[in-house]
């Protein structure tokens, strides 16, 4: 296939192409600069008005809750986890089991995630949800406390 010169183009649609491109970088010249600031994870909503906010299909919310609270720290500013308040992660993670109960998304995060900091108290914090999860509904979620034991033992050097 032949592709035409640039020389068959008309003259007045390359002033125009050229016009568009110079407005394109006055335009981004002279926007002002942003400045990537660290904000603490917020609390969350209690459940009564997540399930409102589901409009009567809470699954698709958990799973965008669960998206939203992993990627929190990859905005413009990339916060460690181990600078999150975990007891607010908690809340979260609580907050999409509680929309979708058979989920396994919440307790792999906790395990996987946010315990593989290398901070004690916060993955003893995460160990300690999962348990908790883990007395709520054993026969789902015994893979989890499972993976939590081995955390446990192997990291903590807690039996």
């Amino acid at each position: 296939m032949r592709e035409r010169s640039i020389k068959s183009v008309p003259v007045p649609v390359l002033v125009i192409a050229a016009a568009g491109l110079a407005l394109q970088l006055a335009w981004s010249a002279l926007q002002p600069r942003t400045s990537a600031t660290a904000e603490a994870l917020p609390a969350p909503m209690n459940i009564e008005r997540w399930r409102v906010a589901s409009f009567g299909d809470p699954i698709p919310l958990s799973r965008a809750l669960m998206l939203w609270l992993q990627c929190f720290d990859n905005g413009t500013v990339v916060i460690p986890f181990r600078s999150l308040d975990y007891a607010r992660v908690t809340h979260w993670l609580d907050a999409a089991l509680n929309l979708d109960a058979k989920s396994q998304y919440p307790l792999l995060a906790a395990t996987r995630l946010y315990a593989e900091v290398s901070d004690a108290p916060r993955q003893r914090l995460m160990l300690d949800f999962v348990y908790q999860k883990f007395l709520e509904d054993p026969e789902q979620r015994w893979r989890w406390l499972a993976q939590a034991v081995v955390i446990a033992k192997h990291r903590l050097n807690d039996l």
